[in-house]
C-alpha cells in the first residue's frame, strides 16, 4: 500500500493499522480515538467494497495511487499524474469535481464539510466510458489543500439504473399510447356503426322510398358492416399479438395458391374501383413453410390498401421473386397519390417500434399494416415501404431463405369439404 496510508495525514489510519495485524483491543482503542469522518468513511469503505485511492493536492494534482488503481479505474497511474486524470473526465463531471473541491475548502467556518461523494463519468484507458464514485476527504494536517480520493467503479450499477429508468419510461409511454389508441378506436368503431343505424332507420321510416334508393341504402349498410367487421377482427388480432398469443400454424404452401386466394378476397374492391391487378410471379412453383391464413391476411391487406389508394382505372402490380440464398421478396405497387415524406417517416418509425399498432402517428393507414408487419415478423421476415408523393407506393414483404422448401415443387391446395 502507498506510503500515505500509514502516515498521519491518512484519515483511514486506524483502519490501515487494523488491517496490518493490530490486536483487537488496540484496534478498538485506535478506532475509538479516530475522528468522526474517519469512522464514517471506514464504514463507507467496508460498505462499498473494492476501492482504489489516491491523493489530490492543489500544487501537485493527483499522486500516490494505490496498487489496485489500474484494476478499479482502467487507467495506469502514470497516465493520471498531475491533473491528467481530471482531463479524462466528462466536462460535466469535471465541473462537479471542481465544485466539490470548492465546497470542501469553503472559507466559511459554518459550512465545514467532512467529505463529499460525487459520481463522475470518466474515460477508461481502453476507450470506454465508465462511472466512478469519488469520495473526497480533506486532509487538514497537510501543508497545502489536499484530499484523499476514494474511487469505486459503479458502471454496472448505473447501467442497471439506466435500464430500469428506460423500462419505466417505456411502460409509461405504452400506457399513454394504449389510452390514445383506445380513444381513437372508439371513434373508428362508432363511424360505421352510426352509418348502419342511420340508414336502417331511414329504411324503417314511414315515407315511401323508391326501390333504387332503398337498394343504395342497403349497399351502404352492407359496406359499413363489412368495415365494422374488419375493424373488430383487427382488434382481436391486435389483442392476441399484444398478449403474445399469436402463433403460427405452419404447413407447406404453394406461393401462387396464396396469391390467388388473396386476389379472390380483393376482387370485389378492385372491381368496384375498376382497378386491374397485374401479376409478375417469377417463381410460380415456389413452396414455402408458413401459416396460410396469416400470409393471406398480409397479401390481402396490402392488395386492398393499394387498390383503395389507386385512382379509378389504374392498375396494381404484384411481383414475387425468390432464391435459396436471399429468400422470398413479394412486393405490391400502386400508382396512387403516394405518401408525403413526413407521414412516410412516421409510418416507417411506427413499423420499427416494438408495438407499432399503438402508434397514433400513422393516421389513415390503420391497423392492417401493423398486423401485417407483426405476421411477417412471426415468419422471421419483415415489411418495408417505399413511396414518393404523387407517384405511388411499394410495400415489400421479405421472408427468410429458411421459409423456402422448394423453388420448383408444387403443393396442392387443400380440397374444400363438400356440404352434406
Amino acid at each position: 500500500m502507498v506510503w500515505w496510508l500509514m502516515s498521519a495525514y491518512n484519515p483511514f489510519m486506524p483502519f490501515a493499522l487494523g488491517m496490518a495485524g493490530v490486536s483487537d483491543e488496540q484496534d478498538k482503542q485506535i478506532t475509538s480515538s479516530a475522528s468522526a469522518p474517519a469512522q464514517a468513511h471506514m464504514h463507507s469503505l467496508a460498505q462499498h467494497g473494492l476501492q482504489a485511492c489516491c491523493v489530490w493536492s492543489e500544487g501537485e494534482g493527483f499522486h500516490h495511487f494505490s496498487d489496485n488503481w489500474t484494476k478499479v479505474t482502467g487507467q495506469m497511474p502514470s497516465d493520471c499524474m498531475s491533473n491528467h486524470w481530471e482531463e479524462s473526465m466528462h466536462p460535466d463531471s469535471r465541473r462537479e469535481f471542481d465544485l466539490a473541491l470548492a465546497d470542501l475548502f469553503s472559507p466559511d467556518p459554518c459550512e465545514t464539510i467532512d467529505h463529499v461523494t460525487i459520481e463522475c463519468q470518466i474515460a477508461r484507458g481502453d476507450g470506454y466510458w465508465s462511472w466512478q464514485q469519488l469520495t473526497l476527504i480533506p486532509m487538514p494536517a497537510h501543508h497545502q489543500r489536499s484530499v484523499s480520493v476514494l474511487v469505486c467503479d459503479i458502471t454496472q450499477q448505473r447501467q442497471l439504473q439506466d435500464t430500469a429508468a428506460a423500462a419505466l419510461r417505456e411502460s409509461a409511454h405504452a400506457t399513454q399510447s394504449r389510452a390514445s389508441f383506445l380513444s381513437s378506436m372508439s371513434h373508428e368503431l362508432r363511424t360505421p356503426l352510426n352509418a348502419i343505424l342511420g340508414f336502417a332507420q331511414m329504411l324503417e321510416g314511414p315515407a315511401k322510398m323508391e326501390p333504387q334508393q332503398a337498394l343504395e341504402y342497403l349497399t351502404y349498410i352492407r359496406e359499413s358492416g363489412e368495415d365494422l367487421l374488419t375493424k373488430i377482427n383487427d382488434l382481436i388480432e391486435i389483442s392476441n399479438i399484444d398478449a403474445h398469443c399469436a402463433k403460427l400454424h405452419e404447413e407447406p404452401l404453394n406461393l401462387c395458391d396464396i396469391i390467388h386466394a388473396s386476389l379472390e378476397m380483393s376482387s370485389h374492391t378492385a372491381f368496384a374501383r375498376s382497378v386491374s391487378i397485374a401479376q409478375d410471379i417469377q417463381v410460380p412453383q415456389l413452396v414455402l413453410q408458413g401459416d396460410r391464413a396469416k400470409l393471406i391476411h398480409i397479401i390481402n391487406h396490402l392488395l386492398t390498401n393499394a387498390i383503395r389508394h389507386s385512382a379509378i382505372g389504374e392498375s396494381v402490380h404484384i411481383r414475387a421473386n425468390a432464391s435459396m440464398r436471399d429468400g422470398l421478396f413479394l412486393s405490391i405497387q400502386d400508382k396512387g397519390c403516394g405518401i408525403a415524406p413526413g407521414q412516410l417517416r412516421n409510418i416507417q418509425q411506427a413499423l420499427q417500434a416494438r408495438q407499432p399498432y399503438y402508434s397514433t402517428d400513422i393516421g389513415n393507414v390503420g391497423l392492417g399494416l401493423s398486423i401485417a408487419k407483426e405476421f411477417a415478423e412471426l415468419h422471421g421476415g419483415r415489411l418495408t415501404i417505399e413511396s414518393v408523393a404523387q407517384h405511388g407506393t411499394i410495400v415489400t414483404m421479405q421472408l427468410p431463405p429458411a421459409r423456402i422448401l422448394s423453388l420448383s415443387a408444387r403443393v396442392k391446395p387443400k380440397a374444400k369439404k363438400e356440404l352434406a
